[in-house]
């Protein structure tokens, strides 16, 4: 109280301040969560496809490296139109029998996809020491959300080896 007998006004926020402002935040926070989704889902496809293309890459360096066959094998777990879903391995093949045994020796190891990815595609790729695919063969992957979202990546690698990794609007 001032000399006069009058109440000061006390510092801090009056409830209606608080109610208002909260309310603000409410509002605020229903228009970003939905955008934040789409952007984390966005960023999964994205880091998915820069793996899976890395994974090539090394593989055919790796080829060219050891003189060996290098394959590229889906793990065990993937379905019919998720082939590395369940994730997937790099090997060296040293015995360049085409198929991962005991005497291959794993280069890399990629976990399984989140459960809401897809990557569909042949399950074995063999990149000659060359570092061309052996079949030479064009090979096409689709990695797509299953959100029912149409946007995805098509990943292509040409028998030369070459991998390119391009955006589509037709996943299903």
């Amino acid at each position: 109280m001032n000399r006069r007998g009058h109440r000061l006004p006390s510092p801090g926020f009056t409830l209606i301040e608080f109610l208002v402002t909260v309310a603000v935040l409410v509002i605020v926070l229903g228009i970003a969560a939905p955008n934040f989704g789409v952007f984390i889902a966005r960023n999964q496809v994205a880091g998915v496809k820069s793996a899976f293309a890395a994974s090539l890459a090394t593989a055919r360096s790796e080829a060219a490296r050891s003189g060996s066959q290098v394959l590229v094998v889906a793990s065990a777990g993937g379905a019919a139109g998720n082939e590395f879903g369940g994730g997937w391995d790099v090997y060296i093949d040293t015995d360049n029998n085409s198929l991962v045994d005991a005497a291959d020796t794993r280069v890399r190891h990629y976990e399984a996809l989140p459960p809401a990815l897809t990557l569909s595609g042949n399950a074995l790729l063999v990149f000659s020491p060359s570092g061309y695919l052996t079949p030479a063969a064009n090979n096409v992957y689709r990695l797509c959300p299953t959100d029912g979202s149409p946007a995805g990546y098509s990943i292509s690698i040409a028998p030369s080896g070459t991998t390119y990794a391009g955006a589509i609007n037709n996943c299903p």
